[in-house]
């Protein structure tokens, strides 16, 4: 694939005349290449960590997910702004037996947890979860 504006040889290696020009997030059948993650991860906005608090019998009794925007120091610093943060509990067999969303904005740390419902078949629990913006200009949109 020869690109436009790309017709001087210096963009290929010695002796390629033409063909694919490996550049860009994606490869040549559109797949997320290894820096697609990298630049996704430095790109957004705040950061998330979840936290169990295990009963005595192992299973989680209770969660805490502490969301962290990133300062002015960090860039790119974005102010948290009508974002949504939707949280789901799943069971071991991937079903979902609780879930919420709580609104997010400012720029200090939010926390916040629940308890773990109790399920009729006690196991391991898993937790997702997906910040959401309403507009397509953030990284993080998508609900």
């Amino acid at each position: 694939m020869v690109l436009p504006g790309l017709q001087s040889r210096r963009y290929y290696w010695p002796g390629q005349e033409g063909g694919y020009l490996e550049h860009g997030i994606v490869d040549e059948n559109r797949q997320r290449k290894p820096s697609y993650y990298a630049w996704k991860e430095l790109n957004e906005p705040a950061k998330a960590r979840l936290s169990w608090v295990p009963a005595t019998g192992g299973a989680p009794q209770s969660f805490s997910v502490t969301i962290t925007p990133k300062t002015a120091a960090d860039l790119p610093s974005l102010p948290l702004a009508d974002y949504t943060l939707l949280w789901q509990l799943t069971g071991d067999e991937n079903r979902a037996f609780a879930s919420g969303s709580r609104p997010i904005a400012g720029a200090e740390p939010v926390t916040f947890g629940g308890a773990v419902p109790a399920r009729e078949k006690p196991g391991p629990s898993a937790s997702s979860s997906n910040c959401c913006v309403p507009t397509a200009a953030s990284p993080w949109s998508g609900c």
